[in-house]
């Protein structure tokens, strides 16, 4: 009498899983271990990434390797500044020198052209308020950052 025996095996779902896992295992050591760069295009042309070619940086720039600068023995040197205000319009701001605003603060000077501030809306605008000297206010002062003003004492009125 023969005694049929089943074998164990692996299923067909199984070895797909397998396999898939084994791809993303070697395209995340690829990934980490730089291997991966011969498959990405990168840009070797310094203006192509908003950079100039000199021979040293200023302060306010940083450089970076393996650009065309190199074949002339200089750097390719990028601007940590935004330069044009389109991370400040981003922000839902404006770039200036001043502003006269009381309802409008700082976010900064890096998100916009060397000289300018990036101007964005108070705490009290958003909250729904305006900024205005406290002896002007004649509805409810609420909690919130006005910009300061010289000798002037600013509340959020609401």
């Amino acid at each position: 009498m023969l005694v049929k025996i089943k074998g164990q095996g692996l299923s067909l779902n199984t070895v797909i899983i397998a396999s898939i896992v084994l791809v993303v295992f070697v395209v995340l050591i690829l990934i980490f271990t730089g291997g991966i760069s011969p498959f990405i295009p990168q840009t070797k042309s310094c203006t192509g990434r908003q950079g100039h070619c000199d021979r040293s940086c200023q302060p306010s720039e940083f450089s970076i390797e393996g650009t065309d600068c190199a074949e002339t023995g200089d750097v390719c040197c990028i601007s940590r500044i935004d330069t044009d205000g389109s991370d400040c319009k981003a922000k839902g701001g404006n770039c200036g020198a001043t502003t006269s605003d009381a309802n409008l603060i700082s976010a900064g000077r890096e998100d916009c052209p060397e000289g300018e501030a990036c101007w964005v809306d108070s705490d009290c605008r958003l909250a729904g308020g305006n900024c205005v000297e406290e002896s002007a206010c004649t509805q409810t002062k609420i909690t919130s950052r006005c910009r300061y003003q010289e000798g002037k004492t600013m509340v959020c009125c609401k």
